[in-house]
This record gives C-alpha cells, structure tokens and sequence, in this order.
C-alpha cells in the first residue's frame, strides 16, 4: 500500500516498512495463538517487552520515528500499522471474551496500540531504567483495560458513570 502513496521512494521508508512488517509478524504470532484469559494477558504482556527491547537496540529507531513524525504519508503508514495491530489485539480480546462490546474492545484495542507507539518513542528517549519503568507502567495501565471482562468491570464506563 506504502507504494499507491508514493512512499516507495522515501528514504525513511524502506526502514519502516520492514520494522512495520516484522512488528506485524511477531503480533500475528503472539496473538493468534491466544485462546483464553491467561493466554491474552501472556501474549500481550510479553509483546511490549520485546518491543522495547529491539527498539532500544536499534539504534536507527529513533531517527526512523523522527522521519515518520515528520512525514503526514508515512504518518499515515503508522497509523494505518496501529488500527492493523489494534486489530489484531482487539480480534484476540473478542475471542476470549465474545460477549464484549465489540465496538468499545475494538476502539479500546486500537488506543492502546497507538499509546504504546508513543510509550515506546518516550521510553526510549529516557534513562534505561526509567525507559523500562515507563514500559511497565504502560503495560500495567492497558492490560486494566484489555482484561476488564475477566473482572466483570467491561459495565463501568468513567466517561459516563459516577462512584458513589
């Protein structure tokens, strides 16, 4: 797709498109095995470790997110990578807990993608220690909200219900 955008060209894209690829492979891999509660909360929780980890080991990372902050096409590619990843997640989410409200778990899955886009660029412009530290506090924070339906908290909505 990167091509019908004329991106095929740019010099920072060739270096997205095969982080974007094997991303994917490795997402599609954890989560497509996930069968039950357990499962999701391993699949995922392992996906930003070793996230973070081959970011912070490449050390071109940060100057291809500077390009693709820099560039509204590939801008786009990466928004159209976290609704891909979101998806997957979101299907993951949906197979273990089929009674959710597909909508929300869908939007919930994507945000969580993006936010941990955005994580990954901040942890790895800090301290190692406090790169790793952002990273689990990231995960903690999304996995509340990926296994709310095994606490039975998916009725709750802060944005519409108060706490009495």
């Amino acid at each position: 797709m990167a091509g019908c955008w004329g991106l095929k060209n740019h010099p920072t894209n060739a270096h997205a498109e095969r982080y974007n690829a094997e991303s994917r492979r490795c997402i599609e891999e954890a989560l497509g095995a996930v069968e039950d509660a357990q499962g999701l909360q391993a699949a995922y929780s392992a996906l930003p470790d070793q996230y973070y980890e081959i970011v912070f080991a490449t050390p071109a990372m940060p100057d291809i997110w500077s390009g693709m902050q820099a560039d509204k096409q590939l801008m786009a590619l990466e928004l159209q990578e976290s609704r891909i990843a979101g998806g997957l997640l979101a299907d993951a989410m949906l197979r273990v807990f089929p009674d959710s409200d597909a909508l929300r778990v869908r939007e919930s899955a994507f945000l969580i993608w993006h936010l941990g886009e955005a994580t990954m660029r901040l942890a790895i412009s800090c301290a190692p220690e406090e790169g790793r530290g952002l990273v689990e506090a990231f995960k903690r924070m999304s996995l509340l909200e990926i296994m709310a339906p095994a606490a039975g908290s998916n009725e709750f909505d802060p944005a519409t219900d108060v706490v009495s």
